[in-house]
């Protein structure tokens, strides 16, 4: 069984993978109900508002996987910053869950924008022309590429954490006004 982290359309189409591959409803976690995952016959819901306060998190998950008849179940993740929690908490995880995802040095090499560019290069592959702004080190912005750029953060899972009025995942600018 999918036991997947996140209710956004992320964790419905893992789940309608699942599905359709497999035939088999999977369980999701989140914060609320919304969208897709709310309304899905494919799907069975948990929710928990506090889901992203570690202890709650393992709490939670742990009781599912102790509910379950089955031996092993599948965790995933539907955002970033989930697929960080269970990374990090892989340890007291593991005993209950197929974990398929890389340990936590490399996910830190990975998530930081810069840093998976620099990899890429190292590694020679393609990847979308770049320019990193550091606001610890501001500059000037002149980029490698010409407009409309998309602008988003270097590291998701400390933006997730941000809050602010119109707060998008990604920008688009067809120009930078002085």
């Amino acid at each position: 069984m999918a036991v997947i982290i996140g209710g956004d359309a992320n964790a419905y189409g893992i789940a309608r993978a699942f599905h359709e591959q497999y035939a088999i409803k999977s369980l999701v976690v989140s914060k609320v109900l919304r969208g897709m995952v709310n309304h899905s016959k494919i799907i069975d819901n948990i929710i928990e508002p506090d889901l992203e306060n570690n202890k709650v998190f393992l709490k939670t998950l742990i009781k599912i996987a102790k509910d379950r008849r089955f031996k092993k179940l599948i965790l995933l993740a539907a955002g970033d910053w989930y697929v960080r929690l269970i990374i990090e908490n892989r340890a007291k995880l593991n005993k209950y869950y197929i974990i398929p995802y890389i340990d936590k040095d490399l996910m830190n090499k990975l998530i930081l924008k810069d840093s998976f560019y620099r990899l890429c290069e190292e590694f020679k592959i393609d990847y979308p022309k770049t320019f990193v702004y550091d606001l610890n080190h501001p500059s000037k912005l002149i980029f490698p590429f010409s407009y409309p750029i998309i602008v988003k953060p270097s590291n998701s899972v400390t933006y997730h954490y941000v809050a602010f009025e119109n707060k998008k995942k990604v920008y688009t600018f067809n120009q930078l006004s002085d």
